[in-house]
């Protein structure tokens, strides 16, 4: 964003052209008197293509004060002719506070100002009868950019001081103030600050506060602890402040969520120029997990002799993209990541819709045990399979998850061998692993078949478990999956049955519903 005229930082005189060979070339910043110029740039341009040729740091540059207002000389040897050419003044955000230009107008094709159309400044120097000690120099009276005017033909430099004709008055202002929309991810216990920036600009005279207020949108006060309303002060030359609102943490499934931060009622003489932001709580919580239906379906890790054509193969349905998903590979002597294996391609249709995709993994653990896990574009662990016993995560996307063993194994399988999944259906709960046979490498497996997805979704329930306590009632929850198609909305019945045995629950064990159904919207993959 181009502050242009309202800054009270700006280009305020140059020299870029005299009669013979160029010399003194300079350009001239002005600013408040102890502005910090830190991290600030002036990029100069060619007009020819609209790019940067030269940068200069302003923050290295040791300015003269004089009048309230500090002055920083640049001097800058190659200052080009123009027809056109022009300068940029970039603050320590990386915003173009000016785009100058002198013989003409362009675009910038590079750097901060990309896409700006300078603004021409109206007049210029002619090398021709240019003297030597001339520059175009800002007149008039004021505090911002927009306050003076460039001069309409060369006169004696004042590089270093105010111009010739030129006069900084005025009070000083107290500024304008304006809100950041700002976003967190919403974490799963404890709080979470959100944090917004209130910007002071146009002046930072005095002290000056504003108060605010947070509405909900999406959001309830349940999502929220500590203070959501306030006061905001500024001090004397202060402009930046924060507001920090507390987000409690969840472990709930639900949409992101927004709302409405209000600045109102400033004091101080400030003005507001944008009074409200928008906080977003992003939702980190993924459903559990259900069968997989992108899963592992191959492996080979040992040779007789030296390892060679290590690989992992995964399968899923045709057209699944694997770009983002990635392999974890964990030692199981401590349950550490010792590998990464980014992911890619696209799974080609080899049976009834399904096919697979096969990765080198030079180095692959040779276990007792060790292991992989599959994990999704979004971070989440699909499938944490292990050979030669199970292991625990202690570092990595899988942290604290304990692996599943495949149940078979290699020790010096002979060369061109492998493990692989065998059986019939659609999701990696519907295979197991056989013995070390011939390796079917980016194929479907020996004694595997795929069968068609139903459109419509194909139901699984997981097995849950809670502690009954000692009095009142406890909330035991059943996952339920649609898997392999989601096509249609789709209701299931379900109710409680009791084993005979002693140790079996009984009716009297439970309070309210035992049966009932559960409907699945067009699209929905999960219940609980």
């Amino acid at each position: 964003m181009v502050a242009g005229t309202s800054s009270t930082t700006f280009i305020n005189e140059f020299h870029y052209d005299n009669v013979g060979t160029d010399v003194g070339e300079f350009v001239e910043i002005t600013a408040l008197a102890g502005t910090s110029l830190a991290g600030w740039t002036l990029l100069l341009y060619n007009g020819n293509g609209g790019i940067i040729y030269n940068t200069i740091d302003l923050g290295a540059i040791t300015p003269t004060t004089a009048g309230g207002r500090d002055f920083y000389n640049v001097p800058i040897a190659g200052i080009q002719n123009g027809a056109p050419d022009g300068f940029a003044l970039v603050d320590n955000n990386g915003n173009v506070v000016q785009f100058l230009s002198y013989e003409g107008t362009f675009t910038a094709t590079t750097g901060p100002a990309t896409g700006l159309l300078s603004t021409d400044i109206g007049v210029s120097q002619g090398g021709i009868t240019e003297a030597v000690g001339t520059s175009l120099q800002l007149t008039g009276t004021g505090s911002t950019a927009g306050d003076f005017t460039w001069g309409a033909t060369s006169i004696a430099s004042t590089a270093g001081a105010a111009n010739t004709g030129q006069s900084f008055g005025g009070a000083p202002q107290p500024g304008t103030l304006s809100i950041a929309d700002a976003s967190v991810a919403e974490g799963d216990e404890g709080s979470t600050s959100l944090v917004f920036t209130v910007t002071r600009s146009g002046g930072s005279a005095g002290e000056v506060s504003v108060n605010y207020s947070l509405t909900n949108g999406q959001t309830s006060n349940d999502d929220f602890t500590g203070l959501t309303s306030g006061t905001v002060t500024f001090a004397d030359g202060q402009t930046t402040a924060t507001i920090t609102i507390a987000v409690i943490g969840d472990t709930v499934i639900e949409p992101d969520e927004t709302f409405d931060l209000t600045l109102f009622n400033p004091t101080g003489g400030a003005t507001i120029t944008d009074n409200m932001a928008t906080g977003t709580i992003f939702n980190d919580d993924l459903p559990p997990q259900g069968p997989p239906e992108v899963f592992i379906n191959e492996v080979h890790y040992d040779t007789a002799g030296a390892d060679v054509g290590e690989f992992v193969e995964i399968a899923g349905p045709a057209g699944t993209d694997l770009t983002g998903w990635s392999l974890v590979l964990y030692n199981g002597n401590g349950g550490v990541v010792y590998g990464t294996i980014a992911l890619s391609g696209v799974i080609p249709n080899q049976d009834d819709g399904f096919g697979t995709l096969a990765f080198l993994t030079p180095g692959l653990q040779n276990g007792s045990p060790d292991g992989f896990a599959l994990v999704g574009p979004a971070g989440q662990v699909v499938q944490f399979l292990s050979y030669e016993g199970p292991l625990t995560a202690t570092n990595g996307p899988a942290i604290g998850l304990t692996s599943t063993d495949i149940g078979v194994s290699e020790n010096s399988a002979p060369l061109g061998t492998s493990l692989q999944a065998g059986g019939t259906g659609f999701t990696g709960n519907d295979f197991a692993f056989q013995n070390s046979q011939t390796a079917t490498f980016g194929q479907i497996n020996t004694g595997q078949d795929f069968t068609p997805a139903n459109p419509n979704g194909t139901l699984f329930i997981q097995d849950a478990r809670v502690v009954e306590g000692d009095s009142g009632a406890t909330e035991i929850t059943f996952n339920v999956f649609r898997v392999g198609g989601s096509t249609g909305a789709v209701t299931v019945d379900f109710a409680a049955e009791f084993g005979a045995a002693f140790t079996d629950a009984n009716a009297a064990d439970l309070a309210g519903l035992t049966s009932g159904s559960i409907s699945f919207a067009d699209g929905e993959t999960f219940k609980a």
